[in-house]
């Protein structure tokens, strides 16, 4: 039995107005005509296609966090913690936000508490064994073909979340750091308090992949 509640608001199109809580939104990258900011361009790749990608997904990042801020796009700053998760610059503002994309999609969660969010196709792939928790290798070794196919992806999707949350990433050894099939999180070196979390599945430009975020206390 599940005891949490999934809280988040889930999207897939850019919010046109601020709302309260934890929001993540999900969406296709395209070019975007949003100028970038000094700090964009110092803070991204040297070389495309990363360099586009990275100014691709901020300028996404930017006009989501200006929707829920209220204000114009060309107001916002986004940079770099010390940890290398993103943060809003300006303007002042006590959201949190977390990104999580490749090439063509991306995902940001926002809320005013830690946050983490990660989005990865749904399709079949061989698990990283070694970076599990000896309890996640449990799980997927008992399931085969889709069943497999399908709990992956959610697993990993989570426990990139939570990493991000903690706002460690993969500074935080994963192998100590198992999640269920339930959205269960046992941390054998921390205890934070959870306030939500949860999945969502989303199709873009036809491709379909899994979402998870964790809220923090």
């Amino acid at each position: 039995m599940i005891s949490w509640r999934d809280e988040i608001s889930w999207r897939d199109d850019l919010p046109a107005a601020a709302r309260d809580g934890a929001t993540v939104v999900a969406l296709s990258l395209r070019e975007d005509h949003l100028a970038p900011t000094p700090r964009d361009l110092q803070e991204a790749p040297s070389r495309d296609p990363a360099r586009g990608a990275f100014l691709r997904r901020r300028a996404l990042s930017r006009r989501i966090v200006a929707a829920r801020l209220g204000v114009a796009p060309q107001s916002v700053e986004i940079g770099h913690g010390p940890s290398g998760a993103p943060r809003v610059l300006a303007p002042s503002s006590s959201l949190k936000i977390s990104v999580s994309g490749r090439a063509d999609f991306c995902a940001v969660a926002m809320a005013e508490s830690p946050i983490g969010v990660d989005i990865e196709p749904s399709r079949a792939i061989e698990p990283p064994w070694s970076l599990l928790h000896p309890n996640e290798r449990n799980i997927l070794e008992t399931l085969t073909g889709e069943a497999r196919a399908d709990a992956f992806p959610r697993l990993w999707t989570a426990k990139e979340a939570y990493l991000k949350a903690l706002g460690l990433g993969f500074a935080r050894d994963p192998t100590k750091i198992a999640i269920g099939l339930d959205f269960s999180i046992l941390d054998e070196e921390a205890a934070p308090t959870i306030l939500t979390r949860g999945w969502r599945r989303f199709v873009l430009r036809g491709e379909d992949f899994i979402a998870a975020c964790v809220v923090l206390g």
